[in-house]
């Protein structure tokens, strides 16, 4: 089965999407379930259908839930998040540690930063093979092709790899493989969080409520279309404040390599 890519958009600005092509391309490489497929192609559907209200959030935001919930990684990472907060409950750390449940949420902004800037934008592997098809996969190629949904979700090796340091990180802050599942679990559910936020970010039809998450959707596509040295906050920007790289579109120059990313030219 291939999959559907979905091309929605061009980018002007951080505030204009122009709307063009909408359809479904197919694409050999990425294989998806049916029920993903089927989503995909509906909102294709209805995106190229003249009847089509763009303005209407409500009906294209049902149409990214069930994108987002019909993708397998979101389903069963929503199913290990609740194995692990059952086996807390078992435990009983729980119920005596439940503080910890924020520790993910205090380290989210510099670890999203961290993560982004040094272990996704790490320069490519001149070298073919396994290493340098897996940096593509994660989030070379993303950059690439922005408008392609299933390079928004990571491959499940880097989630694998994520969860595991995020849980040793955990057990040596709480000196305690049994209290560290609290934080890693609920990491878990802020994993999902960061999915979902980036595919909204990605959604031109999405448009945040709060003023937060309009300079968030805002950063996210200057780091994509601007300048991709800059903003790299996902679910928040509070690192990229801290550290000095919340860059407004006039701060800094386009870089001619927004698209291109760390030797990534294909």
């Amino acid at each position: 089965m291939s999959i559907g890519k979905i091309t929605p958009y061009l980018f002007a600005n951080e505030n204009t999407y122009i709307w063009k092509n909408a359809k479904i391309h197919h694409l050999s490489k990425f294989n998806l379930l049916g029920s993903y497929n089927k989503s995909l192609k509906k909102v294709s559907h209805r995106i190229n259908s003249k009847a089509f209200d763009f303005s209407s959030n409500d009906i294209f935001m049902q149409d990214v839930f069930k994108i987002y919930f019909a993708h397998r990684t979101v389903q069963v990472l929503w199913f290990v998040f609740f194995a692990f907060l059952a086996l807390t409950l078992d435990l009983g750390v729980f119920r005596t540690h439940w503080w910890w449940l924020f520790l993910p949420i205090i380290i989210a902004p510099f670890y999203e930063w961290y993560a982004h800037k040094y272990l996704l934008h790490a320069q490519l592997s001149k070298k073919p093979g396994k290493f340098r098809d897996f940096q593509i996969r994660l989030h070379h190629g993303h950059h690439r092709h922005p408008q392609n949904i299933d390079l928004l979700f990571a491959p499940w090796l880097a989630i694998i790899l994520h969860l595991t340091q995020t849980y040793v990180l955990f057990a040596l802050i709480t000196w305690s493989f049994d209290v560290a599942l609290i934080p890693f679990t609920f990491g878990i559910l802020y994993y999902l969080f960061y999915e979902w936020m980036h595919l909204a970010h990605h959604t031109p039809a999405y448009q945040p409520k709060t003023i937060i998450g309009q300079k968030l959707k805002r950063a996210h596509m200057r780091h994509h279309f601007h300048n991709e040295n800059y903003c790299w906050g996902i679910t928040n920007y509070l690192g990229d404040l801290c550290l000095g790289t919340f860059k407004e579109r006039n701060d800094v120059a386009k870089s001619t390599t927004a698209t291109h990313i760390s030797g990534y030219s294909e």
